[in-house]
């Protein structure tokens, strides 16, 4: 399998093995995408990435997992910022 060129295009192609999948099921034939997740009860890819992100995030700042968040980002000093 060819990596697609950008981040848009990987996630397409990943979530259409999804979309690929669920239409193997019979309670769900002739149903759009969306409607098969609903009926399945099952999240896209798509927001289960985001949904492990933010709790990835929020781990990272309350110090529930072990990295060097320091490495991560970059402070920013908010006092500095002018007003138009």
């Amino acid at each position: 399998m060819k990596l697609p060129k950008s981040s848009l295009q990987f996630n397409k192609k990943i979530e259409s093995v999804q979309r690929r999948f669920t239409k193997r099921f019979l309670c769900c034939s002739g149903l759009q995408y969306s409607e098969r997740l609903v009926k399945l009860e099952v999240d896209s890819l798509e927001l289960r990435r985001i949904r492990f992100d933010l709790i990835y995030m929020y781990k990272l700042l309350f110090g529930m997992v072990d990295a060097d968040v320091s490495a991560l980002f970059v402070a920013s000093n908010l006092d500095t910022v002018t007003q138009p």
